[in-house]
């Protein structure tokens, strides 16, 4: 029996990695989520510290003549947060088993970007342009909701799974 196993082990390791157990795919998506968790909160904190930073220089920069880029900039920052919750669940459909581990965090990967670029933009945007500390606020709030919104939730692997 050892003989059996220890000559026909690539055969044996095949089918183990052909059928990817729950348990596997499970700890799988514990470990990725983990992962995206800690760089959606790494961004999170990023645009917070561009707000402390745009707050030293933002009292030098009062031009109500430009006030539209202020109203352009959160109009800017809710859409590209309401698209990235759509394209996570477009790209989640792409995800199989076989390529889980490299396409799950794929697929959160782009909407933090959209969400990040909506946040930094206005609050760029508000600070460093034209001072409006609210609509900057509003700004990190917008992109935050929609960050967490993205998280990785158990629905994903469920619908993964069926």
């Amino acid at each position: 029996m050892l003989n059996y196993y220890t000559y026909n082990l690539e055969t044996y390791k095949k089918i183990i990695m052909d059928k990817q157990t729950s348990l596997k795919l499970q700890i799988d998506f514990l470990f990725i989520s983990k992962r995206i968790k800690i760089l959606a909160i790494a961004i999170i904190i990023s645009i917070i510290f561009v707000f402390g930073f745009g707050l030293t220089v933002s009292y030098t920069n009062i031009r109500p003549q430009i006030y539209y880029l202020n109203i352009s900039s959160i109009v800017v920052c809710l859409i590209l947060g309401a698209l990235s919750y759509p394209l996570k669940k477009v790209l989640l459909k792409k995800v199989t088993r076989k390529n889980f581990f490299s396409t799950y965090f794929n697929a959160h990967i782009f909407p933090l970007l959209l969400c990040d670029l909506g946040g930094l933009f206005c609050v760029s945007t508000n600070l460093f342009i034209n001072q409006n500390l609210y609509l900057a606020v509003g700004g990190i709030l917008v992109s935050s909701i929609y960050i967490i919104l993205i998280f990785p939730s158990t629905k994903d692997i469920k619908n993964l799974e069926a």
